[in-house]
Order: structure tokens, then sequence, then C-alpha cells
């Protein structure tokens, strides 16, 4: 649900994801998010080429969302070999509501921006 300015993720039973095929660049990337979430929990991230029919269990990165109802800032070093097919973000909305006001990938070698998606001026 977007609205005010945040983009609000809740579970409805299933584990939710935020998926894009926009991500093109051959190498490691950063995504850096915008974030608050009052239970925290663990993100993760997992990708597969275009040629991959799955995702495979090695191409996933986990990363800590603290708990609380401040915004944070967080950057995830994804080891990407080649462009990816598809890119997945899975937030810990299970435990309670995950918020965003800015998802970002940036080159990992020199921050050059990929993609990104700011919802701090959207309604």
């Amino acid at each position: 649900k977007l609205a005010g300015g945040v983009l609000r993720i809740e579970a409805d039973g299933r584990s939710p994801f935020l998926g894009t095929a926009q991500v093109r660049h051959d190498g490691p990337v950063v995504l850096r998010l915008r974030i608050r979430a009052a239970a925290g929990g663990t993100g993760r991230v997992t990708w597969k080429e275009a040629r991959q029919d799955d995702f495979p269990d090695d191409q996933s990165v986990e990363f800590a969302v603290p708990a609380g109802n401040e915004w944070n800032e967080l950057s995830v070093r994804i080891p990407i070999r080649s462009s990816p097919g598809i890119v997945r973000l899975y937030l810990p909305a299970e435990a309670g509501p995950v918020e965003l006001q800015r998802i970002a990938y940036f080159t990992a070698d020199t921050e050059k921006p990929i993609r990104g998606w700011d919802f701090s001026n959207a309604d």
C-alpha cells in the first residue's frame, strides 16, 4: 500500500517480496534502502540470471533490518556475477508491517545508479 510517501508492506500468509527485472549490470551491485520495521527481522535478496529457470540457493544474501520506529539507511552488497534476469527483495513483514521510502540499486565499483524508486514524494 502506497500512502503518505511510504510503501507499506504487510504479509498475507506468504513471504512477501518485491521483484524487478530492471537491475541490468554485469557484476556486483549495492542495494540501498530507507526502511523501518517496528518488529525488525531478516531480509533477503535473491536473483537469477536470464538463462536460469529457478533461483539458485547460492544466489541469495541476507541482511538485518533493525527493530524500531526510526528510519534506517541500509546498504546490501549483492555479489552478482552477470546481469540478472530477476532480482527479488524479501522483507521481514511476517512479524509486522515494513515501510519503505526508497529502494535503489547501484554499481558496487563506481556507485553509478542502476535503478531506483523513491516513494517519499508519492501518495
